[in-house]
Order: structure tokens, then sequence, then C-alpha cells
């Protein structure tokens, strides 16, 4: 079986790099396909390190594991169900 192992250290330098390119600009994390089978409660708990204002991500499920695991405001990218609208908190 393979492992992935998540670098927390090249993810936070990874960030703090882009941020210095342009110090003025929010930087948006998106995190698609459960942060691409990494996991995306994972990334979180690395991420709640930094000053990131919104995870961007595809769908409603992915917008709920965000909800539930940490106080970033969230950005959906693509449609959800017409049901789902009165879920959003």
């Amino acid at each position: 079986m393979n492992r992935i192992y998540i670098s927390q250290s090249a993810l936070l330098n990874n960030y703090h790099y882009l941020q210095t390119l342009k110090p003025q600009v929010d930087l948006f994390s998106v995190l698609k396909s459960n942060a691409y089978e990494h996991g995306i409660d994972n990334i979180l708990r690395i991420y709640k390190w930094l000053p990131i204002k919104y995870i961007v991500v595809d769908s409603f499920p992915e917008y709920s594991i965000v909800y539930r695991h940490s106080n970033f405001n969230v950005l959906m990218m693509w449609e959800t169900l017409p049901i789902n609208y009165g879920k959003f908190d």
C-alpha cells in the first residue's frame, strides 16, 4: 500500500513564500478533491496557523468538512442542490 506524507513545513513555507511575492494580496487556499486525497481536515490542521482569508472548495460536502473542522470563511466554487441552500451557516 502506498503512503502519502504531508510536509507541514513545506506547506507553511510555500504560503509564506507566495505571500512575499505580493504582500498586499490576500491568498486563498484551494482544497479540491478532498485536498487531492490528503484529507481536507489534515490540511486544515496545518492551515490553522496561517492568516488565510478563505478556503476555496468545490462542493457542499467539502464545505461541510471545512465548516466542521475550522473557523475559516469558505468560498464554494461549484453549484449545489437547492436543498443545500438552507444548510449553509
